[in-house]
């Protein structure tokens, strides 16, 4: 397109949109997102050093007038945050800027396959790992990264992977591994789009709080139902057995012992929406409790929602009411299980379960037409008998390799299959369903009445 000449516009004053496609161009992209996203590409190729500022080898990357032309100068203002984005490997971008020329006929390129680097320090599998910090850098700019010595310590700072400042290679082989399984890699947005409409069943990705998360622990005097002076500990610290806060009554917190970890995968890295003030993390579909609302999956909050942080002295529930939402990526995912299915986290009431239908509290035919039927009350009573198994029995939980549970996966994965199905076949089944899931309700609440 035809960008505008001069110096960048004043903030407020954009230019007149769409742009003007460029001489000889009938057709060209000239809506704002284009300039937005050829932004992004040259922000991440000058920061890795390829402009012909700071090497001439490099393809020709011409760098606008009031764009910084080094990496130098462009590392210098960008943010945190976008560092964090583009240096972070489960994001598969490059690397390194591409240099040399390379001929317009693919067919013609010989395939060719990337020697280890004969640089020092060579890694391989877990015996990896760059520990001196400030002085060496995990170089992964080939199959077999290696350590290399930084020119000074602030560059070093700079380049660290992942982005959170100079790490062991080993920290970023266990991301390497992460990006080659099945999951897919999750969107990282630094704003919170519109919420879409409803959609099919989730395939079952994460359900889960980030590691920084906090929960309150008590001690044992209140056997497990009762209340007792709590602890703030990090999620990623809680364990099976513990006594952790399920609700708020004025000054004192209800607890209940940790039967399970729906998930629990301490190496992923997962993006996760941080609810503010509260600094809450949790995955888009974990479903979170808001007055008037029930438990509805994160990604459907807005910006003045009440969220439910417990009750006062006369029931009435007390609310935190959202300032921001945005997305940050953090590695390690944690889905503990209560008797309750709820749990407080950083200090707001959440649900342990997941909306099986994206951006949808409740269960919906046709993607439109809404049933009374929650998804908090249909997982919570599907997983009755993950509770008579592993809580009331008191048997161990088997993890599969993926960090889910067998007495959750399983269950999550029949409900997304009917989901799935021809809503007449849902219509049909959904009785009965409802049916058996309200005995085995009723069943439970008979054996808490007696226990």
């Amino acid at each position: 397109n035809q960008s505008p000449k001069g110096p960048p516009s004043p903030p407020g004053t954009p230019a007149t949109s769409p742009l003007p496609c460029a001489a000889g161009w009938e057709e060209c992209c000239n809506e704002p997102f284009c300039d937005c996203a050829e932004f992004f590409h040259l922000a991440i190729m000058v920061a890795l050093g390829g402009s012909r500022a700071d090497d001439p080898s490099t393809l020709g990357l011409s760098v606008y007038p009031h764009f910084p032309s080094t990496k130098a100068a462009v590392l210098q203002i960008l943010s945190d945050e976008f560092k964090a984005a583009y240096q972070n490997p489960i994001y598969k971008f490059i690397t390194k800027a591409p240099r040399g020329e390379y001929s317009a006929d693919v067919a013609e390129i010989p395939p060719t396959t990337s020697a280890p680097s004969t640089a020092t320090q060579p890694m391989t599998g877990s015996a990896c790992g760059c520990e001196v910090a400030g002085s060496q850098f995990c170089n992964h700019d080939e199959e077999v990264p290696f350590c290399e010595p930084c020119p000074t310590s602030e560059l070093c700072s700079e380049i660290g992977v992942p982005p959170m400042g100079v790490v062991s290679c080993e920290t970023f082989c266990r991301a390497i591994e992460m990006t080659q399984s099945p999951t897919p890699p999750p969107t990282q947005t630094s704003t919170m789009p519109p919420t879409p409409e409803p959609t099919a069943a989730s395939s079952g990705g994460d359900f889960c709080f980030s590691g920084e998360s906090t929960v309150l622990v008590g001690n044992d005097n209140g056997g497990g139902n009762g209340f007792t002076t709590p602890v703030r500990v990090p999620m990623k610290e809680l364990k099976i057995g513990d006594l952790v806060a399920t609700d708020r009554n004025s000054n004192n917190y209800k607890f209940e012992r940790v039967y399970s970890f729906g998930h629990r995968d301490i190496d992923k890295y997962t993006s996760f929406l941080q609810i503010l003030p509260s600094k809450l993390e949790l995955s888009s579909d974990h479903m979170v409790f808001v007055k008037r609302r029930g438990a509805i999956p994160a990604s459907t909050l807005k910006v003045g929602d009440q969220l439910i942080s417990g009750h006062d002295a006369n029931g009435k529930e007390t609310t935190i009411v959202i300032e921001s939402i945005q997305s940050v990526v953090r590695q390690g995912v944690y889905a503990p299980f209560t008797p309750s299915g709820k749990i407080v986290v950083n200090g707001i009431l959440a649900s342990n379960y997941v909306a099986l239908q994206q951006h949808s509290d409740v269960l919906r035919f046709c993607d439109s037409i809404k049933t009374p039927f929650s998804f908090h009350w249909l997982e919570h009573s599907f997983q009755f008998f993950h509770r008579l198994h592993s809580y009331w029995l008191g048997m161990e939980d088997r993890m599969l390799a993926n960090g889910f549970s067998v007495g959750t996966y399983l269950p999550r994965q029949m409900g997304v299959w009917f989901l799935n199905q021809h809503p007449l076949l849902i219509a049909v089944m959904i009785v009965p369903i409802v049916v058996m899931l309200t005995l085995f309700s009723l069943f439970e609440q008979t054996i808490l009445l007696f226990s």
